[in-house]
């Protein structure tokens, strides 16, 4: 009896329930026919067209607010036009950095035929590896990437090391010719390389130094390795912003200026040396002139040989006797692909240390 009872209350709930669906159906289609019904007569009222003008009247004021709204900043957020220009410049200028990039990727996949084939834009038709296993023995890729990494860490750990020393005394020390000194510093950054080459060249020659590393680690020791002259500055703005107050309690204890210097202003101008050390691991990577000034056709780095990959992979092919075979695009996007691509693996592996070393030692770009 009960269960009989539970389907019939069911049955009279679901019922009851299409009823009231029903009578609100019905309920809403005779508002609607006496709103048709009637529209004629509300047309014709004064009111009626009161508010059709009310309405486009306030057209031009809700425009006028909304381009108010879109222009205006708060204390709280800035005017919403400025994020968008902001967005889109930022979408620009990253397009324009990654799109070489991704030209490259997408061209060193690249077969022979895909490369001269005018239909094939960006996307290959068939992914080559052959480019990349050329390009390896044409760069002799191992060796070199050691030399390159050899002949960028060494210079610049003591560019680290000779900028901050030189900094911390023309911050930290009042001298006669301090002011002169970094005119002089000043000077060195303002002059094109150009014109301290050939005495370098000439004096590292009289020191019979040419042609090795040694150059490289001599002219960074003393303050004047690639682009020295940044860094000096870079340190001395860092070393003035430290407070006297610590030097001075610090000598009250007993510590002298070494003491000073590696246990106070190092610490303190960590960001700085990390900076030091990735730009200027990039100037020598990247450096091909004065590597083959100083360095000499003993020492060759990955960049050095990319220069001259044509003839590198010419000479390659002649000696395996390999018929049928010519440089081509493909083959020279693999190349510069895998000189950049240790670069690329360092950027990303201390990106955090890069910008947070930016952000503190006040770098606006250069």
């Amino acid at each position: 009896m009960k269960f009989k009872q539970k389907i019939r209350l069911s049955w009279q709930n679901f019922v009851n329930k299409l009823k009231k669906f029903f009578l609100a159906i019905g309920s809403f289609f005779k508002r609607f026919f006496i709103r048709i019904i009637t529209l004629p007569k509300r047309i014709i009222t004064k009111k009626y067209w009161l508010n059709v003008f009310g309405l486009i009247k306030s057209i031009p004021k809700r425009i006028v607010k909304s381009a108010r709204w879109f222009f205006t900043s708060t204390s709280d957020k800035r005017a919403p036009i400025f994020t968008v220009g902001i967005f889109f410049l930022l979408i620009v200028f990253g397009f324009m950095y990654i799109y070489p990039l991704l030209y490259m990727v997408s061209y060193s996949f690249m077969s022979q035929q895909d490369v001269i084939d005018p239909l094939v834009k960006y996307i290959p038709t068939k992914a080559v590896i052959t480019n990349y296993i050329d390009a390896l023995s044409t760069l002799n890729f191992w060796p070199n990437l050691g030399r390159s990494f050899l002949v960028a860490i060494l210079p610049s750990i003591l560019q680290c090391g000779a900028s901050s020393l030189i900094a911390y005394a023309l911050s930290r020390f009042k001298f006669k010719g301090k002011n002169i000194l970094l005119a002089f510093v000043l000077l060195t950054f303002v002059v094109p390389q150009q014109v301290t080459m050939i005495p370098q060249v000439v004096l590292l020659s009289k020191l019979k130094l040419i042609d090795s590393i040694f150059s490289y680690i001599i002219l960074a020791l003393f303050g004047q390795g690639i682009r020295s002259a940044i860094f000096i500055l870079l340190f001395y703005s860092f070393f003035n912003q430290l407070p006297k107050s610590i030097e001075e309690s610090a000598k009250i204890d007993g510590a002298n200026a070494f003491s000073i210097f590696f246990l106070i202003a190092v610490p303190s101008a960590l960001p700085a040396y990390i900076l030091t050390f990735l730009l200027s691991f990039v100037w020598y990577y990247n450096e091909t002139v004065l590597a083959t000034l100083y360095l000499g056709s003993d020492m060759t780095t990955l960049t050095l040989q990319l220069e001259v990959f044509k003839s590198a992979y010419e000479a390659m092919v002649n000696q395996t006797g390999e018929s049928g075979k010519s440089i081509n695009e493909a083959i020279y996007m693999a190349g510069t692909l895998l000189t950049i691509l240790p670069l690329l693996l360092i950027y990303f592996v201390t990106q955090r240390f890069f910008v947070e070393g930016i952000d503190q030692a006040g770098i606006t770009g250069e």
